[in-house]
C-alpha cells in the first residue's frame, strides 16, 4: 500500500485554487510595478501631469482588496 494517499477531489480543487491565487497575486505585483515605474518616466513633462501620475502612484500601491472596495 503506498504510503500518500491520493488526495480527495476537493482537496485537490483547493490546492489548484491556492496555487492559482499565488499567480495571480504575483501577477498583480508585477503589474503594479510596472505601472508605477512607468509613472516616473513620464514625469516632469507639466505639473498637472505630474500630479496624475503621483495620483496613480498611490493608487496602484493600494492592496488589492482596498481597490475593490
Amino acid at each position: 500500500m503506498n504510503a500518500q494517499q491520493p488526495e480527495r477531489p476537493e482537496q485537490e480543487l483547493l490546492a489548484q485554487l491556492e496555487r492559482t491565487e499565488a499567480r495571480w497575486s504575483r501577477i498583480d505585483m508585477l503589474l503594479r510595478r510596472l505601472a508605477a515605474r512607468l509613472t516616473y518616466a513620464a514625469e516632469g513633462r507639466t505639473p498637472q501631469l505630474d500630479s496624475t501620475l503621483g495620483d496613480i502612484r498611490r493608487q496602484v500601491r493600494e492592496p488589492l482588496a482596498a481597490c475593490r472596495a
